[in-house]
C-alpha cells in the first residue's frame, strides 16, 4: 500500500479562493492523501466554504483556531493533527500542478536516504539550482527552494528539527530549509510544478517583517556556516547585504538599498554590487532599468 501523504493548508480569509485550491490537491495524481486546513479566525466565509466543500471530498479535514495565530502556527498545528508519514504544505492562494505529489514520491522512493524534496516554482529573481542533492553552501547564501508550497517532508524529520519557527516574522520557509539541511539530504525536482502567487495581504510586502525575518535567518546561516566554514564568512556577510539591499529595492525603498549595497562593496567588492549601487545614486528608475538591461542580456544568451 501507498504511504498516506498528509497536506497542509494554513487559510485566512481567503475564501474566494479555496475552490480552486482544494480542487489542485484533490485532484492530484497520487493517492492517498489527506487534506488538512487549518483556519486560522477567518472572519469571511472559509468555514462555509470549506464544510461545503468537504460533501465532495471526503479526506478533507477541518480544525479551526479560536484566535488568529499566524501561518506558522497554523502549518505546525496542522503537522501535529496529520496521519500521514510525508507532509506537503499549500499556501491557500498557490497551485499545484496534477502530478506535483507523485513527482516528489518517486524521489523518497528512489532515494530513502532524502528527507524532504522541493520542485521548481517558475524562480526568475534568485539562482536555480539544478535537479538533484541539494547544496547546503547553496542555501547558506540565499533561500534559493522557495516557498512551503514547494517542500514535501518526512513528517518524523520535520519534528525532529523542531517544525517551524512560530517566532519568525518571515523567512520561515528559508530557515526550516537550513534546520533540515543541517540534519538530512534535500532534493529538488527542477520541474516547475507549484503555481505561486502573492497576494495583496501578502507577508513578502510587509517592510518591517521582511527585513525583521531575513536579517534573523541569515545571521543563524552565519552561525551555521562558521561551525561547517563552507563559505568565507566575509563573503557570506557580504552576500546577505546585498540580497537585503535587493529586498529593499524590490519594495522601492532606495535610501537602505543603496546603504547595504555600500554595507556589501566595504566588506567583499564585487562588480555587480558597485554597479547597481553607483546606478541606486542616480534613484529607482535607473536601478530599475539596469535591472531590465541585465535581465534581457540573460534571457537573450539563455
Amino acid at each position: 500500500m501507498k504511504p498516506l501523504v498528509s497536506i497542509i493548508i494554513p487559510n485566512f480569509n481567503r475564501g474566494h479562493l479555496l475552490k480552486d485550491v482544494l480542487e489542485t490537491v484533490s485532484n492530484q495524481t497520487y493517492q492517498p492523501l489527506e487534506i488538512i486546513v487549518i483556519d486560522d479566525a477567518s472572519t469571511d466565509d472559509s468555514i462555509e466554504i470549506i464544510q461545503s466543500l468537504q460533501k465532495s471530498i471526503p479526506n478533507l479535514l477541518l480544525f479551526q483556531q479560536e484566535i488568529n495565530s499566524g501561518a506558522n502556527a497554523c502549518r505546525n498545528l496542522g503537522v501535529d493533527q496529520a496521519t500521514g508519514k510525508f507532509i506537503a504544505f499549500l499556501d491557500s492562494d498557490d497551485y499545484f500542478l496534477p502530478n506535483k505529489i507523485e513527482k516528489q514520491m518517486e524521489v523518497f522512493n528512489q532515494y530513502p536516504e532524502i528527507g524532504f524534496v522541493v520542485t521548481g516554482f517558475g524562480a526568475k529573481t534568485v539562482k536555480v539550482l539544478a535537479e538533484g542533492v541539494i547544496p547546503l553552501k547553496e542555501t547558506l547564501l540565499q533561500n534559493n527552494l522557495g516557498g512551503f508550497s514547494t517542500v514535501m517532508v518526512k513528517k518524523s524529520l520535520y519534528l525532529e528539527v523542531g517544525g517551524l519557527d512560530q517566532s519568525l516574522p518571515s523567512c520561515q520557509d528559508w530557515d526550516l530549509f537550513l534546520k533540515l539541511l543541517k540534519v538530512s539530504k534535500g532534493y529538488k525536482l527542477a520541474e516547475d510544478l507549484v503555481i505561486y502567487e502573492v497576494q495583496e495581504d501578502s507577508i513578502s510586502k510587509n517592510l518591517s517583517s521582511v527585513v525583521q525575518g531575513y536579517s534573523k535567518v541569515s545571521e543563524r546561516a552565519r552561525s551555521l556556516n562558521s561551525v561547517l566554514r563552507l563559505i568565507p564568512d566575509r563573503y557570506l556577510l557580504a552576500y546577505h547585504e546585498y540580497y537585503l539591499a535587493m529586498r529593499y529595492f524590490g519594495l522601492r525603498e532606495i535610501k537602505p538599498t543603496r546603504k547595504h549595497l555600500l554595507q556589501s562593496i566595504l566588506i567583499w567588492p564585487k562588480p555587480v554590487p558597485i554597479l547597481y549601487f553607483i546606478a541606486s545614486l542616480f534613484g529607482v528608475s535607473s536601478l530599475s532599468y539596469l535591472l531590465k538591461v541585465k535581465k534581457h542580456f540573460l534571457t537573450k544568451h539563455s
